[in-house]
């Protein structure tokens, strides 16, 4: 009985020495990181950071988290920001974030209002951290902005996931269902369509290849994005249902170039609300309208309107329509 109960308590201590042990070293690696990552262009700042959780877990808990980037404009503050990982496992975490969170760009804030928001992630246990997987989830979320817009999701969960069959390339998984669109852009689609006021529901499933893998030395190298691939994607809005896939990659100056297939079923609807958005003048939706609809009677099905997506040159055109300059693909260093 001796050598039993001097073995549980031998087998206590060094598990309690283990863990004060880890605890010690991860809040000294996070304190340093924050404390250097200014100087290696990541904007952020904290106002404390604890750690509890004995003996079984790293409870993991920063008050006030900030992010505020000066190149770009873009910032997120909230209370709080909590990560919980096993103590014998600290390479897989759960994050929870508070209901309340801000996120800013240039000229504009905010307001994110969450009920279950929290994200899962999981590390390569190598000596590189390279990223496995994350993914994030919540019940509601709803967006309100200063400018006057609002926004909300009934349920979403986005993933992101290595790939291991390719080198720096990730999965990128979206599923949105309930969108409620801005009250104010409603009331413009209203005018001229009978789509409804709520998107049912958004499927993404992108794979992006990069320069560099997602590990601790991503922030030094600023991976860039080599390619795009869409494998597909899906909107489905009352009548209206647009599917795309394609290819897009970055030129030399990093725009977007490629082209993207899209197919839209009960097309018809889609003049309206490119007027409301503002992508087709009010007096051409005619001609707009019958245009498309010239280019669904030559395809196999007149409901359906096949039309490309194409990116060259620094610009974006939907078929015939001119849509504007294409998006960057190049990250900012630190963003």
């Amino acid at each position: 009985m001796r050598w039993l109960i001097g073995g549980v308590t031998g087998l206590f201590v060094l598990w309690s020495g283990y863990w004060f042990v880890g605890s010690r070293a991860v809040l000294n690696n996070l304190q340093t990181w924050v404390a250097n990552a200014p100087k290696d262009g990541i904007p952020v700042k904290t106002g404390g950071i604890a750690l509890a959780g004995y003996p079984n877990r790293f409870d993991l808990t920063i008050t006030n988290p900030e992010y505020a980037d000066p190149v770009t404009g873009w910032s997120w503050r909230a209370p709080f920001v909590q990560a919980f990982a096993l103590s014998y496992r600290p390479w897989a975490l759960i994050v929870a974030f508070p209901n309340e969170q801000t996120l800013g760009r240039p000229g504009e804030n905010i307001a994110v209002v969450s009920e279950g928001l929290r994200a899962s992630m999981a590390l390569l246990p190598q000596s590189d951290l390279g990223f496995d997987n994350v993914i994030v989830e919540t019940n509601t979320a709803a967006l309100t902005s200063d400018l006057g817009w609002t926004g909300s999701v009934r349920r979403s969960v986005i993933a992101l996931r290595h790939d291991p069959t390719r080198a720096a390339t990730y999965e990128l998984g979206v599923q949105i269902g309930q969108l409620a669109l801005d009250p104010a852009f409603s009331a413009r689609l209203a005018e001229t369509s009978d789509l409804p006021a709520v998107i049912d529901s958004m499927t993404v499933d992108v794979y992006t290849r990069l320069s560099a893998p997602l590990d601790r030395k991503a922030a030094q190298i600023n991976p860039q994005v080599e390619q795009i691939e869409i494998k597909n994607v899906l909107i489905s809005w009352g009548p209206l249902a647009i599917y795309a896939k394609g290819q897009v990659s970055p030129d030399a100056n990093g725009l977007a170039k490629g082209r993207v297939s899209i197919e839209v079923t009960n097309w018809e609807h889609l003049v309206p609300l490119l007027v409301a958005t503002g992508a087709v003048k009010p007096e051409l939706s005619q001609t707009a309208n019958n245009m498309m609809a010239a280019m669904a009677k030559s395809g196999t099905d007149p409901n359906v309107l096949a039309v490309p997506l194409v990116m060259t040159e620094g610009w974006m055109s939907l078929g015939p329509f001119p849509l504007g300059p294409a998006p960057s693909l190049r990250a900012q260093p630190g963003f």
